[in-house]
C-alpha cells in the first residue's frame, strides 16, 4: 500500500511503499547527512612537524640533485632517486650496452642478457649471412664426415661379415648379381676403348654452348661434345689441336662469386674439390698436346667484345 508522507528536510509529501521512508529524494538525504556529519569527520588532521620526523640528505644517482628522504627508506633502498623518470633512465641505461656489428661495422643498442646467447652479433640477416659463410661451410661438411657410418669400423666390419660368401653386384638391391668376375671385366675393357675411340656419345648442349656457337664458331670447324679419353669436351678442333671449354658460374664454382669452402650442394663438393678435378681434366689434355682454352658462363654474357677478341687470337 502506498501512503503519503512529509520530507523530513524540505517538507514536501511523496508517496512511497516503503515502511520507514524520511526523504524525498537523494538529494535530500545527502545534505543531510553532509549537515549532520561526526566531529571526527569534520576535524583536520595533525601533522607532524619535521622536526620530530626523522629525515635525512640524499645524492639522486641519475641526476646528481640532493633531495629529503626518510630513515625507513633509505635503509632498505640501495638505490635513491629523485623521481620515476630519474629511476626509469637510470635502470635502462645499466641494462643496455653498444654493440659493434662485426660484418658491417655499425654501432646499435641492445641488453646486455643479448651478449649471453649472442656472443658475435650482426646487425640484420644480410650481415650474418655474409660473417658466417666459412663457418657454416665447415660445420655442414664436419656433419656429414661424422654423420657417415663407413667412418666406423665396427660398422664396416658387421658389413664384411654379412656379406660374406655372397654374390653381390651394385644396382642389384641386394640380389645376387648375374655377371660373374670375368664378365665384368670384359664389359669394363669394352667400355675403355669405346671411350678411347670417342664413338661414346657425350652430354647435350646447353642453351650456353649453342649461343656461343652460334655466334663465335658457326664458320670455324669446330665439333661439339668431343670425347678424348676419358674426358669430354665441349668444342674440339682436330686440325690445330684446341679444346674450348665453357665453365658455368655455378656448376664449375666461379672463384670471384665462391669462396674455397663453401659446398656445391648439386655435387655435395667444396669449390675447391671442383677446382682440383677441373684442373686435373686440363693438365691432362695438355699433356697429350692439345692447347686447352676456359671461358666464363659470366664474361660470356657480360664481356663480349672481350671474348671475340681472345677468340681471333687463337684462331690466328
Amino acid at each position: 500500500m502506498t501512503k503519503n508522507i512529509k520530507c523530513i528536510l524540505c517538507n514536501n509529501e511523496f508517496s512511497t511503499k516503503n515502511k520507514i521512508p524520511k526523504f524525498c529524494s537523494r538529494k535530500c538525504y545527502y545534505t543531510h547527512r553532509n549537515e549532520n556529519k561526526p566531529l571526527y569527520y569534520s576535524k583536520p588532521r595533525k601533522k607532524k612537524p619535521l622536526s620530530e620526523k626523522k629525515y635525512t640528505k640524499v645524492v639522486c644517482e641519475y641526476c646528481r640533485k640532493s633531495f629529503m628522504k626518510k630513515d625507513t627508506t633509505v635503509n632498505v633502498s640501495k638505490n635513491m632517486f629523485c623521481s620515476v623518470k630519474c629511476k626509469t633512465n637510470f635502470q635502462y641505461n645499466t641494462n643496455h650496452i653498444f654493440i659493434k656489428c662485426k660484418c658491417c661495422s655499425n654501432w646499435s643498442e641492445k641488453r646486455k642478457s643479448y651478449l649471453d646467447n649472442h656472443p658475435e652479433y650482426f646487425c640484420d640477416k644480410k650481415c650474418y649471412d655474409i660473417g658466417t659463410k666459412e663457418k657454416r661451410s665447415i660445420e655442414f661438411t664436419k656433419l656429414l664426415i661424422n654423420n657417415n657410418p663407413m667412418n666406423n669400423k665396427e660398422y664396416r666390419d658387421k658389413i664384411s661379415t654379412a656379406l660374406k660368401g655372397k654374390n653381390v653386384g651394385f644396382g642389384t638391391c641386394g640380389k645376387k648379381s648375374k655377371h660373374t668376375t670375368q664378365s665384368k671385366n670384359k664389359m669394363r675393357e669394352v667400355r675403355l676403348q669405346s671411350m678411347s675411340d670417342g664413338n661414346n656419345k657425350c652430354f647435350r648442349n646447353n642453351k650456353l654452348e649453342v649461343s656461343f656457337y652460334n655466334n663465335f664458331l658457326i664458320n670455324e670447324s669446330f665439333v661439339k661434345q668431343k670425347r678424348i679419353n676419358i674426358y669430354c669436351v665441349d668444342f674440339y678442333n682436330e686440325d690445330k689441336k684446341i679444346v674450348i671449354e665453357l665453365f658455368g658460374d655455378y656448376w664449375h664454382c666461379n672463384p670471384e662469386f665462391w669462396g674455397p669452402k663453401k659446398i656445391n650442394t648439386s655435387k655435395n663438393l667444396l669449390a675447391e674439390e671442383v677446382w682440383n678435378y677441373d684442373g686435373k681434366k686440363i693438365s691432362y689434355l695438355k699433356s697429350l698436346g692439345y692447347e686447352v682454352y676456359v671461358f666464363w658462363e659470366y664474361d660470356i654474357k657480360n664481356n663480349i667484345e672481350d671474348v671475340r677478341k681472345k677468340i681471333k687470337q687463337i684462331l690466328t
